[in-house]
């Protein structure tokens, strides 16, 4: 006997399985943070509203990686995250980043500048010149579009309203942006005062080397848009968590001497180590590629991976 089925009924029923495992993984990290708020030193507010930014599931252990960020009527808090990991309907926080009685420090709640001022005002900063009018590609939701100036950036300029914690007491009203130059040098990630028009934060996802200068002395002139990480080189993986490197401000081996770096990685951004993907033991990579960068070479200028350092398994 033949079986027909229809593939539109296929894709549904497919669809519907993902919805549901979705639904019962947001449900088990509710239940988790309605019974674990306050040994996490939040209010019953700070988890009244969250989202699922990113998830994934190890296909050999079945353990599924859970990132969720914080919100406050609906706008995100970019730096309020927390990550799980959920196995046979256990859940386990691996980080947090929550910000504890988030609603008592919210300066302001509409924005002063709207998403082209935001533009303007990054724009200036970076000392980029501006004139032509700003068009909407598109329109995401009312607090978050995507512009195209082609005078100013590579790629279309994603524009968010949300919330930045400056610090545990200090949150910013924000317009979240980003800037690739037209020269390639710089892709700029932007926080701009939602109120005040004022440069919050600038983070250049470009990492580059400047080597025209005196290289008797030891002082560094590299940018690195992973100032947390520290390491400027890594050679190679000695065992889980530790690398030799000429840590920053050392920018090459004409300028300082190897050293030890245990343990680097930051427990949000890689709760399992920097090469290791999926959760379960061993890396991923042995080559400068991990769960949140791949290093390579590009010497066609064309975007596109060529070489990466192998450092092998030991």
């Amino acid at each position: 006997m033949k079986y027909l089925f229809s593939l539109p009924l296929v894709v549904l029923l497919l669809m519907t399985a993902t919805v549901s495992a979705q639904d019962n993984q947001q449900k088990l990290i509710d239940d988790y943070l309605k019974s674990n708020f306050k040994k996490m030193g939040l209010s019953q507010g700070d988890i009244s509203e969250w989202t699922i930014t990113d998830q994934s599931t190890s296909t050999q252990s079945g353990i599924a990686h859970i990132y969720i960020r914080q919100e406050y009527k609906g706008l995100p808090l970019f730096n309020g995250l927390a990550t799980f990991a959920l196995k046979e309907g256990n859940v386990f926080m691996s980080g947090n980043r929550m910000v504890s009685n988030l609603s008592d420090y919210i300066r302001y709640k509409a924005p002063n500048l709207n998403p082209v001022k935001a533009i303007h005002a990054a724009a200036s900063k970076l000392n980029l010149d501006l004139s032509s009018q700003l068009k909407v590609v598109n329109t995401l939701s009312p607090q978050h579009f995507i512009y195209s100036s082609i005078e100013i950036s590579k790629e279309d300029i994603p524009v968010r309203l949300g919330y930045f914690a400056v610090s545990a007491t200090n949150i910013r009203l924000v317009w979240d942006l980003s800037i690739y130059t037209l020269d390639a040098k710089h892709w700029w990630s932007i926080l701009i005062d939602a109120e005040t028009g004022d440069l919050v934060r600038k983070v250049d996802w470009v990492a580059s080397c400047n080597f025209d200068h005196d290289h008797s002395s030891h002082s560094s002139k590299c940018e690195t848009p992973f100032p947390s990480a520290g390491n400027q080189v890594g050679i190679s993986p000695a065992s889980p968590g530790q690398y030799s490197v000429f840590q920053l401000p050392v920018e090459s081996p004409n300028h300082g001497v190897v050293t030890t770096s245990i343990d680097p990685a930051d427990t949000v951004a890689s709760p399992y180590g920097w090469h290791d993907t999926d959760g379960i033991v061993g890396a991923e990579y042995t080559i400068t590629r991990g769960n949140n960068v791949h290093a390579y070479e590009d010497k066609d200028d064309d975007d596109l991976p060529g070489v990466s350092p192998e450092g092998g398994a030991s």
